[in-house]
């Protein structure tokens, strides 16, 4: 879709408005003002003077619907612009969002997922539990030799189970200092006992699931239905209990709603 154009202000068409709106309001008062003066001096000099009424009535009744034309006019545009802009602006969000997710909708999952022989991933075999991996050396310095943000865990048989943001660990090695605890050979598993409430919420709810007919928009509702989850796993039926085929993440998601 072709970018939106944005409207080009323009300060003379705005100058211009100001200028006629209070020409018309400063000239509406003042030839108010010299007709109630004329009045005035024709009833101090004949006070039986018809004739001042009747002129001042016919100019203020020729002038005045034209003047009120005028000045709702201009005043309409004046102070209507930016709402309309605004609205504009808004509804012009609402067609990207209704076309974005038309594209999400006809995109395969399992054509833009990351495939399960590309995963670099953490083993958890059966009769292990988290506190088989050290926070340092298992996942921040895994993280930084392999060049990626997330610790991905799955089991033998290619189950996942845990996609844990590099950044989540660090806050949490971060609190623990803070606190004066000693983080020395600190494991992900103290991680899920002794982490806050959200950090503990973000690694039970890392994970969900789709099948591999899914598209990207059920992907993407996912993680709106669930905020702390930013992965999502490709099964054959979208079972937690099958393995793994491929995955997606938010940045996935993000790139192909680009329209």
């Amino acid at each position: 879709m072709a970018a939106q154009e944005t409207p080009v202000p323009s300060p003379f068409r705005d100058l211009l408005s100001s200028k006629v709106t209070r020409f018309v309001l400063w000239g509406t008062v003042l030839i108010a003002l010299v007709g109630i003066g004329f009045a005035i001096a024709a009833l101090a000099i004949d006070k039986n003077v018809k004739d001042a009424f009747t002129i001042l009535q016919y100019i203020f009744g020729s002038l005045l619907p034209l003047w009120g034309t005028w000045i709702g006019t201009i005043l309409a545009y004046y102070y209507s612009k930016e709402n309309f802009e605004s609205a504009n602006k808004s509804v012009q969000q609402l067609v990207d969002k209704v076309t974005s997710e038309k594209k999400l909708q006809s995109v395969k999952a399992k054509d833009v997922m990351i495939s399960r022989s590309k995963l670099v991933c953490q083993v958890m075999s059966s009769g292990e539990d988290l506190s088989k991996f050290k926070l340092k050396e298992d996942c921040l310095d895994f993280t930084t030799t392999n060049k990626i943000k997330r610790v991905l865990i799955l089991d033998e048989h290619d189950l996942a189970l845990y996609a844990i943001h590099r950044d989540l660990i660090s806050f949490f090695i971060a609190s623990e200092t803070l606190a004066g605890h000693d983080i020395a050979g600190a494991t992900l598993k103290d991680m899920l006992e002794k982490g806050s409430d959200d950090t503990k919420q973000i690694m039970k709810n890392s994970v969900k699931f789709i099948g591999q007919d899914a598209n990207l928009l059920e992907a993407k509702n996912l993680m709106l239905q669930y905020k702390t989850c930013q992965d999502v796993f490709i099964t054959n039926n979208g079972n937690p209990s099958e393995p793994v085929l491929g995955w997606i993440t938010n940045v996935t998601v993000s790139e192909n709603s680009i329209v």
